[in-house]
């Protein structure tokens, strides 16, 4: 690879320069993993609850993946059904239009497994 040498001397500064250094790690450790992904399968009304809390639903509309599906099994990951892109209202309001779906609103977990397998 040949690099000519005002590029071997930009990188050479990038590489040294006082802000890349003082900047501290490019991963933060946060709320993402230990907020949101799913737990363990609840075992009693509690913890049902809690997961249904957890998800923002109503405890009494909350109902998580078969424990013996092991397809869709997701621990207490709610199911939501399947409401399809047809189903859903065009007039309304949507945070996503193209895909009809608003911020935070649940989706299954295989929702996009089918646009990612090549073949």
């Amino acid at each position: 690879m040949v690099l000519s040498r005002s590029a071997l001397l930009c990188v050479r500064s990038i590489h040294t320069s006082c802000r890349a250094n003082k900047r501290g790690p490019l991963t933060i450790d946060g709320w993402y993993p230990r907020d949101h992904m799913p737990d363990d399968y609840p075992k009693n009304d509690e913890e049902r609850r809690v997961a249904a809390i957890k998800y923002g639903m109503r405890p009494e509309d909350y109902k998580p993946y078969d424990k013996d599906d092991y397809y869709k099994y997701a621990g207490n990951y709610p199911d939501y059904g399947c409401v399809t892109y047809d189903h859903k209202d065009p007039y309304e309001n949507w945070s996503d239009p193209h895909y009809r779906r608003n911020w935070g609103e649940g989706v299954m977990p295989q929702k996009s497994s089918a646009d990612r397998v090549n073949e």
